[in-house]
């Protein structure tokens, strides 16, 4: 028999090595684990479940005690389990009771507040435009954005893949950023369904000029696609959270129009750029043709986006939804959250901000971390290290407790969210000095 102990509560405060991925070990030689943890509220342990890798149970709890189990020290509980298989063994929190986790503003949880306005939310069918739980957030939507009305989907990347199939046609081309979401995380939709070619703008943290946009369109040629759509992207992922001025969209507008051609703004965090800018989203949306915003990201709803745009297009659209299958029926339980979401979560976007500063500001100093803080416009991070590369980096950081995603070999992504606060940023920063200083 295995025994693990001596795990103190002064550990688990500080996030060391008992947390999420640092009790671990293989134990194929052993048919019992024997654990002595502290006497904390269960509740933040998943200590009622069966413990698995990749899929597999390797350890099941042992409800009865066996007398060769070792007495309980002071202050401890004693866990028993049972080997299932060989592998890896792995004790995780429950939720983000202890792990830190910045890989994304969309691993939120829905807050008691919210939670109580879906559970009460009235409802009817949706595809019949009978829930008026939708119909009021499509409303309030299409107001904010100062369109004449949008439609509710259950991602961001349906509404962007359905803007693109309501402006164009099969055999057309698209222009955008090289980086852009709709071409880079989107698996290849846009092709896929829509039959959509797209030629590629390198941007300045994904944002480009009318200039480059008017270089990016070729003159009539019976062996070019025919260009209809341009899309940006305002605040742009992989451009680190980076924020269109306006000027350049009104200028990419200007062209886009002159040559016939429809502009897409995918704004999924078209909210933090109002919060930082003080302009609003109807302004930020006044020169393009549709847009499209996410509720479940910043906004900390557990799902929904919506599209928006003249009603000509919206009913064009509609159709395209039923088709790609996001006709939803009582979904206002869902759109109920999305509501609560634009209602309480959008003014408090600008303490993201300032914790990414601060995150930011904090790695900088950190040897080994390269960065340029000046390059935080809202809530993302992105950064690297001098000595290893971003995939081990993060596996390090993650095995010390804190979550963050490497999106390329040299690069780690850190994203601020409803569900990290400053005492998480602040520890944050330690772990990555930590995990840095350790080598």
């Amino acid at each position: 028999m295995r025994v693990i102990s001596n795990v103190s509560s002064d550990t688990i405060t500080h996030y060391d090595s008992l947390l999420p991925y640092g009790m671990q070990g293989h134990f194929a030689t052993s048919a019992v684990l024997a654990v002595q943890m502290p006497a904390i509220p269960a509740s933040m342990f998943r200590y009622n479940s069966d413990f698995c890798v990749g899929g597999r149970r390797l350890y099941r709890r042992i409800l009865t005690v066996p007398e060769t189990f070792p007495p309980s020290s002071p202050g401890t509980r004693n866990f028993v389990y049972y080997r299932l298989a060989t592998g890896t063994l792995t004790f995780k929190p429950a939720g983000n009771s202890l792990m830190i986790d910045m890989r994304s503003d969309t691993v939120t949880k829905p807050t008691k507040e919210m939670r109580q306005a879906m559970a009460w939310a009235e409802v009817g069918d949706a595809v019949y435009r009978e829930d008026p739980t939708v119909r009021e957030l499509e409303e309030r939507t299409a107001d904010i954005l100062g369109m004449d009305a949008a439609l509710f989907m259950p991602s961001g990347t349906m509404t962007n893949q359905i803007a693109v199939r309501t402006h164009t046609n099969h055999g057309d081309e698209m222009i955008m950023d090289y980086k852009t979401h709709i071409h880079y995380y989107e698996v290849g939709g846009a092709a896929a369904i829509s039959g959509v070619s797209c030629r590629f703008i390198t941007g300045t943290r994904g944002v480009f000029t009318g200039t480059d946009l008017k270089t990016a369109i070729r003159p009539y040629n019976i062996h070019y696609p025919v260009p209809r759509l341009v899309s940006i992207e305002n605040t742009h992922n992989k451009g680190g959270g980076s924020i269109w001025p306006m000027e350049n969209i009104a200028d990419v507008a200007d062209i886009a129009h002159r040559n016939n051609l429809k502009l897409h703004m995918d704004g999924a965090r078209l909210w933090h750029a109002t919060i930082e800018t003080g302009i609003s989203e109807r302004e930020y949306s006044k020169y393009c043709d549709s847009v499209s915003v996410c509720f479940s990201k910043g906004l900390g709803a557990p799902i929904g986006s919506a599209l928006a745009g003249d009603i000509t297009f919206i009913q064009r659209a509609e159709r395209f939804r039923k088709q790609f299958g996001g006709g939803m029926r009582q979904a206002g339980i869902i759109a109920a959250g999305a509501l609560y979401a634009l209602d309480h979560h959008r003014d408090r976007l600008a303490e993201d901000h300032e914790h990414a500063r601060i995150f930011a500001e904090g790695i900088a100093n950190i040897p080994g971390i390269v960065i340029a803080p000046d390059e935080i416009n809202t809530n993302i991070v992105n950064f690297h290290a001098s000595t290893i590369d971003a995939v081990m980096l993060s596996q390090r950081l993650i095995e010390a407790g804190l979550y963050v995603l490497p999106t390329s070999e040299d690069t780690i992504r850190a994203v601020t969210h409803l569900d990290v606060s400053r005492t998480d940023i602040e520890r944050a920063v330690e772990i990555v000095a930590t995990v840095m200083k350790a080598g």
